[in-house]
């Protein structure tokens, strides 16, 4: 028997220091402002926003593009196909236009 072993109360003692729990690793998120102990998947539900102080977390690129892009591919989206262009030019078409070497009056 060690000296630590006599100095330890018996509730501190570990026979089974080997034994690990079975809560798996990163399941819990901590906020840096409030230091709240948070549940990854409600942080990420929630698009890493604490629930508690509305601290905005740090994130990568690539869950920032998933949260700011849609999940449709973007041959099914049409981005203006309503709007119809103005042309402030106005330009004359070739029929229009007066023959060469004359200048319209």
């Amino acid at each position: 028997m060690s000296w630590i072993d006599k100095i330890l109360p018996s509730g501190v003692r570990s026979e089974e220091s080997g034994k690990r729990s079975s809560v798996p690793e990163g399941l819990w998120k901590k906020c840096v402002k409030c230091e709240a102990v948070l549940y990854r998947p409600d942080v990420e539900r929630n698009n890493d926003v604490c629930p508690k102080c509305d601290h905005h977390m740090r994130i990568g690129a690539r869950r920032r593009l998933a949260i700011f892009l849609d999940d449709s591919p973007i041959s099914n989206r049409s981005i203006g196909s309503s709007s119809r262009t103005k042309n402030p030019i106005k330009p004359v078409s070739p029929a229009r236009r007066s023959p060469p070497g004359r200048r319209p009056r």
